[in-house]
C-alpha cells in the first residue's frame, strides 16, 4: 500500500501499471513458495514412510521421526493457508512396533511355506529322476548278467 501511495503521488498515470506489476511479482513469489513447500511436504511424507518401514529395528526413533515430521507438516500447511495456497495434506500415523513385528512374522511364515513347497517339488522331481535312473541301471545290469550267463546252444 505504501508503495502504491508513493507511485500515486509521484506518477499517478502509472499507478495501474505499477499495481499490475506488484500483483504479478506477488504471484511469482507465491508460486515459488508453493513449489518449495510442496517439495517439503513430499519430503516429510518420505521421512514418515522410511521411519515406518524401520520401526521394527528402531522402535523409539521411528515414532519420534513421524511425530516431528507431522509437526513440520502441520506448520507448513498452516503457512500455506495463510498465503491462500490450497493444501490437502493429512498427518500420518506412526506404525506400531507390534504391527510391524506381526507383518514380519507373517511374511516369514509365508516365505518359509513357499520355500518348503518349492523344495518339496524339487525333491519329488529329483526322486522321479533318480528312480528312472535306477530302473535303467538295473535293467542294464540285468541285461549284462543275462548276456554273460546265457548258455550258448550249439
Amino acid at each position: 500500500m505504501l508503495e502504491l501511495d508513493h507511485v500515486f503521488e509521484d506518477k499517478p498515470d502509472e499507478l495501474e501499471l505499477h499495481r499490475q506489476g506488484l500483483i504479478s511479482a506477488r504471484q511469482k513469489r507465491i508460486d515459488v513458495i508453493s513449489k518449495k513447500t510442496t517439495e517439503l511436504l513430499l519430503e516429510m511424507d518420505e521421512n514418515i514412510k522410511a521411519a515406518n518401514t524401520k520401526v521394527l529395528l528402531n522402535p523409539f526413533d521411528s515414532p519420534a521421526v513421524v511425530t516431528s515430521s507431522n509437526k513440520v507438516t502441520s506448520e507448513v500447511v498452516h503457512f500455506r493457508r495463510c498465503l491462500e495456497i490450497e493444501s490437502e495434506h493429512d498427518s500420518k500415523d506412526a506404525r506400531r512396533w507390534r504391527e510391524a513385528a506381526g507383518e514380519f512374522g507373517d511374511k516369514a511364515v509365508s516365505t518359509t511355506v513357499e520355500g518348503a513347497t518349492i523344495a518339496a517339488e524339487k525333491a519329488e522331481e529329483a526322486l522321479k529322476t533318480t528312480n528312472a535312473a535306477l530302473k535303467n541301471a538295473a535293467s542294464e545290469v540285468s541285461d549284462k548278467f543275462n548276456t554273460i550267463f546265457k548258455r550258448k546252444r550249439p
